[in-house]
């Protein structure tokens, strides 16, 4: 009987405390109010750190400030504070890169070229590098695919603001400005209607080593290493690439560029870590990958 009454008292008391869910582990995702919107990012990291088994809460940072401050916020601040940046040695240096990419290498390490009536049809017997240096290119000042572009032989003007750079495109004063695979189609579309001559050049594109990652504070190890550890399992299921398909602007944008049937023109890799070039490597955007399988090989 006591061993009855014991038992009693016991679930009594199971049922009479409060049950306390766990606290949550607040982590602010830095980002700019105009690519807020889009969600890829904060989508991808949910994900990740679902994989944890941790009950962490991501938080949508969109404070008004450049991409240098935001980086200095991360450098500084002891809170989890997440920033997603393209792939550099100085950025890698000074922060802890998950060396997972966001995109792939599909979105940020592609690109497809903004150009005008006239230099399109002047590009459709071009199938090499070699013939794409008798074209100019414009970029915005100090952007990283300058110092690419110009490594690969390419004439390339620099413009301080980059609405300029459509105007120009659209004046026929340059010929070529190269965008990532998943803003070009965008881009065109909201400027099309200002710049009657600008379009989306179709037959060529350009693939250089690239990537996006996550980033955190050099001290914060374990915020980082669970990211990390969910982004090679949200990679493994398939996961990653399936929210990358499943974008709308993504997937459009991959609809309308039609890789198959570009030329291909590789450049060569420039101020990029073995880090960055092993990640992508390792974690490649697979073409065809059903939705729900893992891809081919992991």
């Amino acid at each position: 009987m006591r061993s009855v009454a014991v038992l009693l008292i016991a679930l009594f008391m199971a049922f009479a405390t409060p049950c306390h869910a766990e606290k949550p582990i607040e982590v602010y995702l830095l980002q700019s109010p105009e690519n807020a919107g889009e969600g890829h990012n904060s989508r991808l990291l949910e994900l990740a750190l679902s994989k944890t088994g941790k009950p962490y809460k991501v938080i949508i940072d969109t404070a008004d400030a450049s991409q240098l401050r935001r980086i200095e916020h991360v450098k500084e601040s002891n809170d989890n504070y997440v920033m997603t940046m393209g792939a550099s040695p100085e950025h890698e240096k000074d922060m802890l890169a998950v060396h997972v990419p966001v995109l792939l290498g599909i979105g940020s390490g592609h690109r497809v070229m903004l150009t005008n009536k006239r230099t399109a049809a002047k590009l459709a017997s071009v199938s090499t590098l070699e013939e794409l240096k008798d074209f100019t290119f414009v970029q915005g000042l100090g952007w990283s695919d300058v110092e690419i572009l110009q490594a690969a032989g390419l004439d390339v003007t620099e413009v301080y603001k980059g609405e300029l750079a459509y105007r120009m495109i659209d004046a026929n004063r340059v010929d070529l400005f190269p965008r990532g695979l998943f803003e070009a189609y965008s881009e065109y579309a909201i400027r099309k209607d200002k710049y009657k001559n600008l379009m989306v050049e179709e037959r060529i594109l350009l693939t250089y080593p690239f990537a996006f990652f996550f980033y955190v504070n050099k001290d914060n190890q374990r915020l980082h290493d669970d990211i990390l550890h969910g982004m090679k399992a949200a990679y493994a299921s398939g996961e990653l690439q399936d929210i990358i398909t499943t974008n709308p602007t993504f997937s459009q944008s991959l609809d309308e560029a039609h890789l198959e049937n570009r030329v291909r023109m590789d450049l060569p890799a420039i101020n990029i870590s073995p880090e960055t070039l092993d990640a992508i490597k390792r974690f490649p955007f697979v073409p065809g990958k059903p939705l729900g399988a893992p891809p081919a090989g992991s």
